[in-house]
């Protein structure tokens, strides 16, 4: 496993905060909520196909017993991995 250190040359290539940032919703990130929403939905209904839960009883319990990340948590997740291993130059093969 390849841990780069911040002073590293290969850390310095990227610039992992772009300086043009901005925290404001735009419409662009609101539309990417209302998709995250729709793609959390259809986790939740999925994991209670899998496991027989009822539709009212609490879905984090049972997302935690099989495992899956919520999906913005998954997003993230998949995204600081892409970064990781662009900084390390590690090639990763999901599959």
């Amino acid at each position: 496993m390849c841990m780069c250190a911040p002073g590293d040359a290969r850390s310095a290539k990227f610039d992992v905060f772009p300086r043009q940032s901005s925290w404001k919703f735009s419409k662009q990130s609101i539309q990417r909520l209302g998709r995250l929403t729709k793609l959390q939905t259809v986790q939740n209904a999925a994991a209670r196909v899998v496991t027989g839960t009822k539709k009212f009883d609490p879905i984090t319990p049972v997302l935690h017993r099989l495992h899956w990340l919520p999906v913005r948590q998954r997003v993230t997740f998949s995204g600081a991995k892409l970064l990781f291993s662009l900084l390390c130059q590690i090639v990763v093969v999901d599959g």
